[in-house]
């Protein structure tokens, strides 16, 4: 997301390009980029993949906060960043000047990534992905390059995200390299496990879930905003690893074993 950002920042006030141009440019940059990265990280698993990405996630913003600082910006980061418009000379001008616009602008990007993750999800790529994720070594042994797809589903994710740090960068207008920092990291992750890693519509729903509790409740917390949604995390870790997705599903497991258990214990009674 990083990444996306300076790119599209970059490309507009260096080189003039419009926002249409430099949204997916954001997203192309991210990809080439995560695709070394990728082969690098994704050999390992678990904590060892997530320190390694977090590490890189750090170098980069050190980077930016050090070096190429006439370029970058340096820590004080790069500022008026331009809004996009849209301009189509007889019939309307649209200049993204306030929250409205960018609500639709967000609104169509969101949709747009939804379904083309969905597509993917439905494809026979997801189709792999989801074998890999289910027992990645049996999908290797009935010859799917194990390698390979996950590489392509980290840079199919890295497209995404660059298209969200473009647009991120030219809403706020302001960017510096501490916008994407460990807590930048960590939410994303909440979002994920709160929500539920193995569908589509879990990361939509501990988003929206999350950013609502969070403007009405947990942001009068200040810092230990934080600390709450690190203890959500490790409640459905343990409790709800299907997440809320996968709620109506838990409950009516529930339901049912304790039925179960009150019928064995009527049986017992009765004999």
């Amino acid at each position: 997301m990083g990444i996306g950002a300076y790119t599209s920042t970059l490309l507009s006030i260096r080189l003039n390009l419009t926002f249409w141009l430099t949204l997916p440019f954001a997203g192309i940059v991210s990809m080439m980029i995560a695709l070394p990265v990728g082969y690098i990280t994704l050999r390992l698993k678990g904590a060892y993949f997530l320190m390694l990405t977090f590490a890189f996630a750090e170098i980069m913003r050190v980077l930016l906060s050090n070096f190429w600082i006439g370029f970058f910006g340096g820590i004080p980061g790069i500022t008026n960043i331009p809004s996009p418009s849209i301009n189509i000379p007889g019939l309307f001008q649209i200049n993204f000047m306030s929250k409205v616009h960018y609500y639709y602008l967000a609104l169509v990007l969101m949709l747009f990534t939804i379904l083309m993750i969905y597509r993917i999800e439905r494809s026979w790529i997801g189709m792999v992905f989801s074998a890999i994720r289910e027992a990645d070594t049996l999908a290797e042994a009935v010859g799917i390059n194990r390698m390979r797809q996950k590489v392509l589903a980290f840079v199919i994710g890295c497209f995404f995200a660059g298209i969200a740090g473009s647009f991120y960068a030219h809403f706020i207008h302001i960017i510096t390299p501490n916008d994407f920092d460990i807590h930048s990291l960590l939410l994303p992750i909440a979002y994920m496990i709160i929500g539920g890693v193995n569908s589509v519509a879990g990361p939509v729903a501990g988003t929206g879930v999350l950013m609502i509790l969070s403007h009405f409740l947990l942001r009068q917390f200040g810092f230990y905003e934080m600390l709450i949604y690190g203890i959500l995390t490790v409640i459905f870790i343990l409790l709800l690893p299907q997440g809320l997705i996968g709620l109506p599903q838990q409950i009516s497991f529930w339901v049912t074993k304790i039925r179960n258990r009150t019928g064995r214990v009527n049986e017992r009674g009765i004999a």
